[in-house]
C-alpha cells in the first residue's frame, strides 16, 4: 500500500509559514528560510507515514492549467489576489527533485489522488485536509490542523452523498456557490427523505428557485474526478445520471 498524498496545500503552508513580512514603514520585505519550509515538508511526510503506518507515498501536484476554468471561468476566482508565499516555487520545484512525484495535465492534485484511489482500489490511501476527497472511494486520511487526523473508509454510496451534499451546499473555498441558504443540515434531510438521487439535488435547487443548469456547473466543479471520469489524457467532465 501507499500513500496519494495531496501536496500543494502542504508547500503552501511549509512556505508562508518559513516566510517572514518585515515593514520598514513604507517599504515591506519578505525575510524566508528555506530551510525551514524543506523541514516541514519532510515532518508533514513522516507525521503522514506515522499516522497511517505505512511507507512508501507519491506527492501528487496540481497542473498550472486546470480544466474547470475552460467550464466555468470564475472556478476559484476568489483566490486571484491572495497572496503566494515567495518560496513557493521554489520548494515545489526542490519537492519534484527529491521524492515521487505525480502531475497531470489540466487536472488539480486531488484529481489526481481520485484517479489513483479508483484505478487502483485497496493501493492507495489518499492523504488529504481538503474535505472534498470525501466523494471519492477507498480510504482517505483526512488531515486536521490540530494533528487529530482521521481514517475514513469511503464507500461508493458515501462518496455520492458527498459529492451531491457538496452540490446543494456549495463550496466557498474554490468560490462554488451552492444553494443560498442550504447548509448540510438541509441538503442531508432532502437525501434523506427523497434518496440519494440526482434528482433530490434537482429538487433542492427548484424549491429554493435556482436553475438546474447551476446545479450541473456546480456538481461538475465539485467532484474529484476517478479513473472513469480520465483515461490517458482524455477528461471525460462528470454528467448528472438518470435517476
Amino acid at each position: 500500500m501507499k500513500l496519494a498524498i495531496d501536496t500543494d496545500i502542504i508547500l503552501f503552508q511549509a512556505s508562508f509559514g518559513a516566510q517572514n513580512v518585515l515593514d520598514w514603514g513604507d517599504v515591506k520585505s519578505v525575510d524566508a528560510d528555506i530551510t525551514k519550509a524543506k523541514n516541514t515538508v519532510r515532518s508533514t511526510i513522516k507525521e503522514y507515514q506515522s499516522f497511517t503506518g505505512v511507507k512508501e507515498f507519491v506527492l501528487c501536484l496540481s497542473s498550472p492549467s486546470n480544466f474547470r476554468k475552460t467550464v466555468w471561468k470564475d472556478y476559484k476566482a476568489n483566490r486571484v489576489n491572495g497572496d503566494r508565499p515567495v518560496l513557493l516555487e521554489e520548494l515545489k520545484e526542490w519537492v519534484k527533485e527529491s521524492y515521487p512525484t505525480t502531475t497531470i495535465e489540466h487536472l488539480e492534485a486531488d484529481d489526481v489522488l481520485g484517479i489513483l484511489a479508483t484505478k487502483y482500489p485497496g493501493e492507495y490511501i489518499h492523504c488529504s485536509m481538503d474535505k472534498d476527497l470525501q466523494c471519492i472511494p477507498g480510504k482517505m486520511m483526512h488531515v486536521k490542523k490540530n494533528h487529530k487526523h482521521l481514517l475514513l473508509d469511503i464507500t461508493p454510496e458515501m462518496a455520492k452523498r458527498f459529492h451531491y451534499l457538496q452540490t446543494m451546499t456549495g463550496d466557498g473555498c474554490d468560490g462554488v456557490p451552492g444553494i443560498y441558504g442550504v447548509g448540510p443540515a438541509k441538503a442531508n434531510k432532502y437525501m434523506d427523505k427523497y434518496g440519494v438521487k440526482w434528482s433530490t439535488v434537482l429538487k433542492c435547487y427548484e424549491d429554493n428557485n435556482v436553475p438546474a443548469e447551476e446545479a450541473v456547473r456546480n456538481a461538475i466543479m465539485v467532484k474529484i474526478l476517478d479513473h472513469a471520469h480520465y483515461n490517458d489524457g482524455d477528461i471525460r467532465i462528470w454528467e448528472p445520471p438518470n435517476d
